[in-house]
């Protein structure tokens, strides 16, 4: 049996790059509802839906509430797996910043964000 010649790569061509990791799995029911219970959660998913992971400081900034604070509410967040940690190029542990994974965001036609998480989505109004 011979060789099938559209299987063979060229050694000119590149492999393709692996796959995304996949997104974390969420949590329980009462720890999203928890999570999301809170306005200033909202908030954070709200301004991290277009992919931004800006630092803690500057999120605290933007929603009114001081730097500690803003970082339970993440660990919640995170806790109900509806945002992963992400490390800046280069940075240490001490620089951990929040992000929602790339596999529940898009941006819809009229420019509305979206977070979907699969069994329920969040639906953002597009930034002015």
């Amino acid at each position: 049996m011979q060789p099938d010649e559209s299987s063979e790569t060229s050694p000119t061509q590149t492999p393709p790059p692996p796959p995304p990791p996949p997104p974390p799995p969420l949590g329980s029911t009462k720890a999203i509802a928890t999570a999301l219970a809170e306005p200033i959660r909202w908030d954070s998913l709200r301004l991290l839906a277009d992919g931004s992971y800006p630092a803690i400081l500057d999120l605290a900034q933007l929603l009114n509430c001081a730097p500690d604070q803003m970082g339970r509410h993440l660990r919640w967040l995170l806790k109900a797996g509806l945002v992963r940690t992400v490390l800046a190029p280069g940075a240490d542990r001490r620089c951990i910043y929040y992000q929602i994974h790339p596999a529940y965001r898009r941006t819809l036609p009229d420019g509305r964000r979206e977070i979907d998480y699969g069994p329920f989505a969040l639906r953002f109004p597009a930034p002015d």
